[in-house]
């Protein structure tokens, strides 16, 4: 089963921000044909100091982190502000509450969600980051089979251009302006997988973190050849003319 490209939440590809509690949340809509169904949720956590974690919760499936970067680089135990992804598995189609708790009110916290079907496994987590101009994260190895697809999410201290072609943006919210610390914004975007390395191409140069990760279904599973050696000798049936007596038998 290939994979494909479900729904975005909340619906509308423009994300969810707040500067006012630690709390974001929002319904995403798994279509009602999606199979081995995934939900990535991607938020950005803008802050001025160290401390601060953040956890995801969906109302269906399994959530785990993929990772997180902050500005200054850091994959654990940031102490500047930093974005962060998870995954959802095992979801369930129609409507799902997906929620993004900070430990601490930030100063701004925003995010969004990306839902696919036939998903199988994914890669190895590609990071980048910067404390003043364009970072862009490279993913060493993809593969252009059975639709995989990468996809990755930027958090960004100044107002965010969707990425170019080939990507397509799925969700783009720039809450904070050029109003944050290190971020305030954040972007999500995919990219068809090409067979070779490939690198995110956002262009918004300010302090920033970017994460990206090769998402990849499950193909096409096909029976072993039949040995014709092992086949019975059956006789033909004739379905012409006159039928089976005109074959020459009778009760």
């Amino acid at each position: 089963m290939a994979l494909a490209y479900d729904a975005v939440g909340p619906s509308g590809g423009g994300g969810t921000f707040t500067n006012a509690t630690n709390v974001i949340s929002w319904t995403h809509t798994v279509g009602a044909g999606v199979t081995n169904g995934i939900i990535i949720i991607a938020a950005q956590c803008d802050v001025a100091g160290s401390g601060f974690t953040m956890s995801a919760t969906c109302t269906s499936g399994s959530v785990a982190s993929l990772g997180l970067i902050s500005a200054s680089g850091q994959t654990s135990s940031p102490t500047v502000s930093f974005v962060q992804m998870w995954i959802v598995t095992g979801v369930s189609t129609g409507a799902n509450t997906v929620q993004v708790t900070a430990s601490t009110q930030p100063t701004d916290l925003g995010g969004g969600s990306v839902s696919f079907s036939g998903y199988s496994s994914d890669g190895t987590l590609a990071t980048a980051s910067s404390t003043s101009t364009t970072a862009n994260a490279t993913v060493s190895s993809t593969t252009n089979a059975n639709g995989n697809t990468v996809i990755a999410a930027t958090g960004a201290g100044l107002t965010i251009t969707a990425a170019s072609s080939p990507s397509v943006s799925r969700v783009l919210n720039n809450g904070a302006g050029g109003g944050g610390d290190d971020m305030g914004n954040i972007a999500i975007a995919t990219w068809p997988s090409t067979g070779s390395a490939l690198t995110t191409n956002w262009a918004q140069a300010a302090s920033c973190g970017v994460l990206a990760i090769e998402l990849q279904g499950a193909g096409v599973s096909v029976g072993p050849a039949l040995n014709q050696g092992l086949l019975p000798n059956f006789p033909a049936v004739i379905t012409s003319g006159a039928g089976w007596r005109g074959a020459g038998h009778s009760r």
